[in-house]
């Protein structure tokens, strides 16, 4: 992602190195530029077999995101109500996830888990399920936060099985 387009939208082909938005399984997804990137993906279903995610770079997901995996995501992710991602292996958030009002992230793989690092952060009214209802994994090293604040009255809805370890913090 090099924002030449226009510099947000995951769908423009100009805002992509090779003019060419990653849309298929088989292509990844680079949003690292050594910069600040707020990134939009909206509008119809996108795909891509990696996603590469710097710690100064947010993508904002408003539809179904299907990713073969997440090769590096240290920046931050943020789900909008009603949008899903799926992951389609195990992998480690090194950053800040937020998931607002029924946004879903999932691994439809029952041998799969999503492993919260001691850095990381899951924050938001949370639902992180997999999907079609397979029981998946959450890992948590770090922080799981279901509201912003104590009294926001957010929710945490985890269909996954969870494992606390000792670094664990629910705020």
């Amino acid at each position: 992602f090099d924002g030449g387009g226009d510099g947000t939208s995951w769908s423009d082909a100009g805002n992509w190195s090779d003019n060419d938005a990653p849309d298929t399984g088989s292509e990844t997804a680079s949003i690292d530029s050594g910069g600040a990137w707020s990134v939009v993906a909206s509008g119809s279903e996108i795909a891509a077999a990696s996603l590469i995610l710097g710690s100064d770079d947010t993508l904002t997901v408003s539809n179904k995101v299907t990713l073969n995996r997440i090769g590096s995501l240290s920046g931050e992710l943020v789900v909008s109500p009603g949008a899903n991602i799926s992951v389609g292996s195990s992998w480690q958030n090194d950053g800040i996830i937020t998931l607002n009002e029924f946004g879903l992230l999932g691994t439809p793989n029952t041998s799969h888990a999503v492993t919260n690092s001691e850095s990381g952060l899951i924050r938001g009214e949370l639902f992180i399920v997999p999907l079609g209802f397979i029981t998946g994994t959450l890992i948590n090293h770090g922080t799981i936060s279901p509201g912003f604040s104590a009294n926001q009255g957010k929710s945490l809805a985890l269909t996954a099985d969870v494992t606390l370890s000792a670094t664990s913090v629910l705020d």
